[in-house]
């Protein structure tokens, strides 16, 4: 039974890349992976017409690819 205490490295289909990833931001146990909080996001859910972009900004746009050569 997987517990807040169990630590990740215990729990199966986790792999090694991905457990020393983890290990870098000190999550080690269930609990360390539940509770932590990223401490910036970036929200992309808002489009952005290509004409009101401003310089070195980050934004979802939508397009149609009218032709490939």
């Amino acid at each position: 039974m997987v517990r807040l205490e169990t630590e990740l490295a215990k729990i199966s289909g986790l792999s090694f890349p991905f457990l020393a990833k983890l290990g870098k931001l000190q999550i080690k146990t269930v609990k360390d992976l539940l509770w932590h909080f990223p401490t910036r996001y970036e929200d992309f859910s808002r489009m952005v017409k290509i004409a009101d972009l401003k310089l070195n900004q980050s934004a979802t746009i939508r397009g149609v690819v009218k032709k490939v050569s």
